[in-house]
């Protein structure tokens, strides 16, 4: 490992006295210490690195300080450090608290001041004009009261020279923001290249000039992303040193990206709303040409996914008609959006959506015929949805993240001098002594791109701090309720299923004995609906209860939050971003949050259907990347819990598939609730894991601290 001294860590020196000024311990932890190390090794070598970093080992100044330390002695031009994230608010400390001080230990060191900026995309910045006009269309006349006061805090951010930003509004006013207001969508009020306020494109300009001219770039994950599909964030001849923070995310983000659904009754509602009937009985017959191969094939199909069809499986005359169809519905939406801002120079902010989504459907389609040009039609399919069965067209984007190892490492646009990936959720499997860590992070390194056979195995590690924050648990009952009647059936939540009330009274009492012990209590459910099935159970006017549904800010969530000492969040969204040391008391999470079936998993589940001739390597396959995300998600939520060295926390579990203790197994004789509920208990940071296997459960009526 490459000593602490020469990537500047220790109690005395530059690092250590700015630490010292912010009144921060200069001391570095353990964990910080063996990260870093590991790092600047990597960065010695020219190795990428991928480092799984529990919370607590200090991971923000471990990667910061070997990387400028490694690119303050690298020859050639000036580098440049990116850092991408997944969040605002990490993005914010960041820039406003760990740069600074990285920034001015080097300046002790060297006499030279670097420049830190944080890039965003449009929509992030507030453009007081778009906000007027978006809430005169669309708001009342209580929103109007709020919104002159945004519009005025947003001029008075200008006036002093600074870009009103989205976050920061939402901050500012979350006392206020009691409900969801469609005049605040980003996409109305955020930057535009048509009719944008002068100053604020103006200013936004200089923000751009800033960034490209920035030794250190902060950037979201999204703006990475459109990165990787065509460079954009920083100069070709700059070598440059990326830090992938939060990098489980960036996959995700990239298949999201890359991925083109066109549904076509969408779409023909749309143009039934701007009054384009012929284009709109254009697309209807579209639909019975769809609607009529896929029920060709519906019958013909192997195994249970019969409404999704590759285009590789149609007859060279359907493809050919199939095609031809994607073309007029091309040249339709061209026509349509082409005309009606002809007509309408300015479109009203109902309507901007919907042009909005009708440009977003041509690109999709240009882009499948463009693939199609290529003889790549694998990747193509039309399809049945789900519920409603209307039919689509969709190119996948399953395998697309291995763009990331190309762009960033094997083939980029720039010379890309150091890689970092980390997150608390790299890896898949239990950390503990002797644990492989490459081994572990196996399955990120694959969706990424990378060949297993040319990381070495110095390039992966798997750090965790020996002490940091304290858990106790709360098992469920061995009789407890599972969430859905059907669910021996199956695990999966299928969206549509109904909660069971024994369930979600077991919940409620769960949430009762966590608020007796006194302390705040964050609630977190895989979904919406959960939310509003269990905050019924609450009284209307329960002071304590925050029910987070669709379209609240979270801003406004956690403000509410923690305005009481016995506050109950209940939240389908803040398994992870969410940093609030020393407010937390309990985490309740009532059912692992295993996600529908979606799109891609349909067609996933197909496609091993065609090559393997059976239903069950396809279920198994696609069961298995829900099963990851799902253990992932659970380990983000369980560590909302400490944030802070004192944290001390209880976590409640409700779900009865959590896994039995060997102990209870040998004794019961009982059968682990499913083949892989002990996969789940790997979601507990190592230091606690056998605290947790061996908890009290918790029963209906009890009433005891010791639940």
């Amino acid at each position: 490992m490459v000593p602490p001294d020469r990537i500047g860590f220790g109690s005395d020196g530059p690092l250590a006295d700015a630490l010292r000024a912010r009144g921060l311990d200069p001391a570095p932890r353990p964990a910080q210490l063996a990260y870093a190390g590991h790092l600047a090794a990597c960065l010695d070598a020219r190795r990428p690195s991928f480092i799984d970093a529990e919370t607590g080992v200090g991971k923000t100044l471990g990667y910061l300080v070997p990387v400028l330390d490694r690119a303050r002695r690298a020859a050639g031009p000036r580098p440049i450090v990116v850092i991408s994230t997944a969040n605002v608010a990490l993005q914010r400390q960041i820039i406003e608290t760990d740069l600074p001080i990285v920034i001015e230990a080097f300046a002790r060191i060297t006499g030279k001041q670097l420049r830190a900026a944080m890039r965003v995309g449009k929509q992030q910045v507030i453009d007081p004009g778009a906000l007027d006009a978006a809430v005169e269309e669309l708001g009342t006349d209580r929103d109007r009261l709020l919104a002159d006061d945004m519009i005025d805090w947003c001029e008075m951010a200008l006036a002093r020279g600074e870009l009103p930003m989205r976050h920061a509004l939402l901050s500012a006013f979350s006392d206020r923001i009691t409900a969801s207001h469609p005049w605040l969508s980003a996409e109305l009020i955020g930057l535009n290249t048509e009719g944008t306020d002068h100053v604020t494109g103006a200013l936004f300009q200089t923000l751009l000039e800033e960034c490209a001219e920035a030794d250190f770039l902060v950037v979201n994950h999204h703006l990475l992303a459109r990165h990787l599909i065509r460079p954009f964030l920083w100069a070709e001849d700059r070598h440059a040193y990326v830090v992938v923070d939060e990098a489980d995310r960036l996959p995700r983000i990239v298949e999201d990206m890359t991925r083109s659904a066109v549904p076509l009754q969408r779409l023909r509602s749309l143009a039934s709303g701007l009054a384009y009937g012929r284009q709109a009985s254009a697309i209807a017959e579209t639909i019975a040409c769809f609607s009529a191969v896929l029920e060709n094939h519906r019958l013909l199909a192997k195994g249970s996914n019969r409404d999704v069809v590759p285009l590789t499986s149609l007859t060279g005359p359907e493809r050919d008609l199939v095609l031809g169809a994607i073309k007029d519905l091309r040249d339709q939406i061209a026509h349509m959006t082409r005309e009606y801002r002809i007509e309408h120079p300015r479109p009203p902010a109902a309507m901007r959506d919907d042009i909005a989504a009708l440009d977003t459907y041509g690109i999709a389609l240009e882009r499948i015929l463009r693939q199609a040009e290529y003889g790549d039609l694998a990747r193509t399919v039309i399809y049945h949805s789900p519920v409603r069965r209307y039919p689509g067209i969709a190119n996948i984007s399953d395998g697309s993240a291995r763009i990331i190892a190309k762009r960033l490492w094997n083939q980029p646009a720039s010379p890309i001098e150091g890689l970092l990936f980390t997150s608390a959720t790299l890896s898949t499997l239990a950390q503990g002594e002797g644990t492989d860590a490459r081994r572990a992070m196996a399955g990120f390194i694959a969706t990424c791109g990378f060949e297993a056979e040319r990381i070495d195995a110095s390039c992966c590690a798997l750090i965790a701090p020996q002490q940091f924050g304290t858990m106790r648990f709360a098992r469920p009952s061995l009789d407890a309720p599972a969430a859905f009647t059907s669910l021996a059936a199956a695990d999966p939540d299928d969206g549509c299923a109904q909660l069971d009330d024994a369930a979600l009274a077991y919940w409620k009492a769960m949430i009762d004995a966590a608020s007796r012990e006194g302390g705040r209590s964050l609630v977190l459910l895989p979904a919406i609906r959960d939310v509003v099935a269990l905050s019924q159970l609450f009284g209307p006017d329960d002071p304590r209860l925050m029910a987070q549904r669709s379209g609240v800010p979270m801003t406004m969530a956690v403000t509410k939050f923690l305005s009481r000492s016995d506050s109950i969040w209940l939240s389908a969204s803040a398994w992870e971003g969410v940093s609030l040391p020393h407010a937390i008391a309990h985490v309740i999470i009532p059912r692992f949050p295993i996600r529908p079936q979606t799109f891609e998993d349909s067609v996933l589940q197909r496609y091993l259907v065609d090559v393997t001739g059976g239903d069950r390597v396809g279920r198994a396959m696609v069961f298995g990347r829900q099963l990851a995300e799902a253990r992932r998600r659970l380990r983000q939520g369980i560590g909302r819990g400490i944030r802070a060295h004192d944290d001390s926390v209880k976590i409640w579990i409700g779900d009865p598939r959590w896994p039995l203790n060997q102990e209870e197994a040998d004794m019961l004789f009982l059968d682990q609730p499913r083949p892989w509920s002990g996969a789940m208990l790997n979601a507990v940071p190592g230091r606690f894991r056998k605290i947790a296997s061996s908890a009290p459960r918790f029963e209906m009526g009890q009433n005891t601290h010791d639940a």
